[in-house]
């Protein structure tokens, strides 16, 4: 019988991992304060200190973030949306999405329900004050001239002026308010950037990573994808598409940002722009991401295959193209689907499943209807029957290709969101501490080899200093030797000094006036009392 503690079950592992990583946080903490860098102004144990701090709350919650990386109008909010089943996420056909949001599939949720942190509802109470303040110093008229590239932005000006109540809460549920909501937020990001309000008061700028939309979510399954037995939630990351006009550096900070922050990435690309100069941009950053991580933790989605036409490269061309592009090993992980065909599919049957008697939502029946009768929707739409169009929905689905994304990649994700949280929050740990153990082993052998040479300096110093004691009495002596021959050799110099002296004195009395002699003989005298002193202090 196989013992509990040889087969432990996820809690176990989730209680053993948590203290685990609680261990390295600490023995990172006590690295901080002991292996301070000189040339760093940041402690690297420190960020390693924090990111371990992120990662037992990842593991306590069993989250696993997979953030979705695209150029503009990639389609990503399409994307979450055809797997949510319902328009949570704003979308247009100009650029949308510039604040990062995440969505937390929760199946036992009863609705969506959109949490904005304090933080986030006061950035966009002084964002809103700010645009006010420019319409008051520019004038309506002129600040509207500011959004001749984005028309739609004109009434969302209107309405900032008539200082309507933007309904900026903490909690918004249900997903027309969600979506409403979303898009203004998106709108006055934008509108920041346009009038170039100063940095304290665009939310770009004044929430970090942390503070970012969150909306937790139901997602609706057709029968050929039902419920799944999983512990933890998947959580995706809907971030800017960091190549629009006039926002892309902060953007592509925005995005970086998030790329590291989560534990999967989805790269989007575009059918018809595979090679195009934003999409390279894109995929160069994910790059940098996944270098540091594995392939197996990318997925790759090529969307709008619907504008696929004949003489097009075909379904395995396009996943070799991108397997070749992104160097990866083989194709497993690259998908291709129509974003749209599979949300106006998704919705209409989630619509309908509420009710067979009616169309819940005319909008859903309309979107569906565009999509199977391009020419004359509205027509069918007049004769078909709830029966007809969920034929319909069933048949576009399957054109999309979105099942079999679903089922190969987002299904076995849900499946192991436990075991993989764990698993990223190790191997961040194995990494941290392998740079600890080769940074200690590295400053131990600096320290060895500094013992050495110093341990060698102070033998070769006793040597010396013996050297020195040895020589010292002999030293002692030559002194003494060479001070008396000097001595000797002044007195000698001084007596006969003195015999010149005085013979010079008989010569001068005998050729010269008294006066001139006098004076001569005091500069001789002078010169006599200068070398006597001179000895004097030689004997010293």
């Amino acid at each position: 019988m196989t013992s509990k503690s040889s087969n432990p079950n996820v809690q176990d592992l989730q209680r053993q991992v948590i203290a685990l990583l609680q261990e390295v946080s600490t023995l990172m903490d006590r690295a901080t304060k002991e292996l301070k860098s000189e040339d760093s102004s940041e402690n690297k144990y420190q960020i390693y200190q924090q990111e371990i701090a992120k990662e037992i709350g990842t593991v306590t919650d069993l989250k696993l973030r997979m953030a979705i990386a695209a150029p503009m109008n990639a389609g990503k909010s399409k994307i979450i949306n055809a797997i949510i089943g319902q328009e949570l996420l704003p979308s247009s056909a100009t650029a949308m999405t510039t604040l990062p949001t995440e969505i937390v599939l929760k199946e036992n949720a009863a609705e969506p329900i959109l949490k904005l942190s304090p933080r986030i509802c006061e950035a966009f109470k002084k964002a809103l004050d700010a645009i006010r303040q420019e319409i008051q110093q520019q004038g309506m008229e002129e600040v509207l001239k500011h959004t001749g590239e984005y028309p739609h932005l004109a009434s969302l000006l209107e309405e900032i002026h008539s200082d309507r109540d933007f309904g900026i809460s903490e909690k918004i549920s249900g997903s027309k308010n969600i979506n409403k909501i979303l898009t203004e937020l998106n709108h006055i990001i934008r509108l920041c950037n346009i009038l170039a309000v100063s940095q304290d008061q665009d939310p770009l700028q004044l929430l970090n990573d942390n503070d970012i939309p969150s909306i937790e979510t139901p997602f609706f399954r057709t029968q050929q994808n039902q419920q799944l037995e999983k512990l933890g939630n998947l959580v995706i990351v809907d971030t800017p598409g960091p190549s629009e006009a006039g926002v892309s550096e902060k953007l592509e900070i925005v995005v970086s940002k998030q790329l590291k922050r989560s534990q999967l990435v989805l790269l989007v690309l575009n059918f018809t722009e595979l090679r195009a100069e934003a999409a390279e941009k894109i995929k160069a950053e994910v790059q940098k991401v996944i270098r540091t991580s594995s392939q197996e933790n990318l997925y790759v989605l090529v969307n709008k295959i619907d504008e696929r036409r004949r003489g097009d490269i075909d379904t395995e061309m396009v996943k070799q193209f991108v397997a070749n592009n992104l160097k990866l090993a083989n194709t497993d992980r690259v998908f291709e689907v129509s974003a749209r065909q599979a949300f106006c599919a998704k919705d209409f049957l989630r619509q309908s499943s509420l009710s067979s008697q009616d169309i819940k939502d005319p909008e859903a029946a309309e979107a569906l209807a565009r999509e199977v009768w391009p020419v004359n929707w509205e027509d069918e739409l007049k004769e078909a029957t709830v029966d007809k169009l969920q034929k319909r929905a069933v048949k576009l689905w399957e054109v999309s290709k979105f099942e079999s994304f679903l089922e190969e990649a987002i299904n076995v994700i849900l499946r192991q969101v436990a075991p993989r949280c764990m698993e990223f929050a190790l191997n961040r740990c194995l990494i941290h501490l392998d740079d600890l153990c080769n940074n200690a082993k590295n400053d131990l052998a600096y320290i060895n080899s500094n013992a050495e040479k110093l341990q060698q300096a102070i033998e070769d110093l006793k040597i010396e200093l013996s050297s020195l004691a040895a020589c010292r009495p002999n030293l002692d002596e030559k002194v003494a030797q060479t001070k008396k021959q000097i001595k000797e050799t002044v007195n000698a110099s001084l007596e006969n000094l003195k015999k010149d002296v005085k013979n010079e004195l008989d010569t001068l009395l005998k050729n010269y006036v008294l006066d001139s002699a006098r004076k001569v003989f005091s500069n001789l005298w002078d010169d006599i009392s200068g070398a006597s002193q001179f000895c004097k202090s030689l004997k010293k």
